[in-house]
């Protein structure tokens, strides 16, 4: 015997029953400690930027590097550039990429030494010299990250690599930033 009426199908009687029974519940939160671990493993995201780090996203140095050429000086920036191509690098002389990856590779060991978990973004795109930068391009909130699309050329691409580290990872992308300003 069912209890739905002529404004009520059987269908919509049984649905508004399930809902009853299995519906949405605020508690706990998505980023409740606990939760977070159940769902995704551990906790994830920070509240502040002075507290033990647990977690870091870096990326190496690598062969986008190379697209500082020497070639263009530009003194009133203090380094080197081509605005066409969108690519800027500050200093006196081009960048070492050798002595770039040796640095990080010491920095790397020194975190995880400390217990700190060291998520590595893959090859960065193209001419992407400024993705050692990885804060820029996401910002760490309590339960998990927003990825964040920088307007310079310089930096376009960069939400590809480090969404899909954060994504390797398992670390929840709570939103994004875009559009035009």
């Amino acid at each position: 015997m069912s209890a739905h009426t002529a404004a009520m199908s059987e269908h919509e009687y049984r649905e508004a029953k399930f809902f009853q029974t299995f519906g949405s519940v605020p508690t706990p939160a998505f980023h409740d400690p606990e939760e977070q671990t159940r769902v995704w493993g551990r906790p994830w995201g920070c509240t502040n930027d002075v507290g033990k780090l647990r977690a870091v996203l870096m990326h190496r140095p690598g062969e986008e590097i190379n697209v500082v050429d020497k070639n263009k000086p530009m003194p009133e920036i203090g380094g080197f550039g081509d605005p066409e191509k969108g690519w800027y690098f500050m200093g006196k002389t081009p960048p070492d990429l050798a002595a770039m990856q040796a640095a990080h590779d010491a920095f790397t060991a020194l975190l995880r030494s400390e217990g700190v978990d060291v998520i590595l973004t893959e090859k960065a795109a193209p001419g992407a010299l400024k993705s050692t930068f990885c804060r820029d391009s996401v910002i760490g909130v309590k339960g998990g990250a927003i990825v964040t699309r920088l307007a310079r050329r310089a930096r376009r691409g960069e939400e590809l690599m480090v969404t899909q580290a954060l994504a390797k990872a398992g670390c929840p992308i709570l939103g994004t930033l875009h559009g035009e300003a």
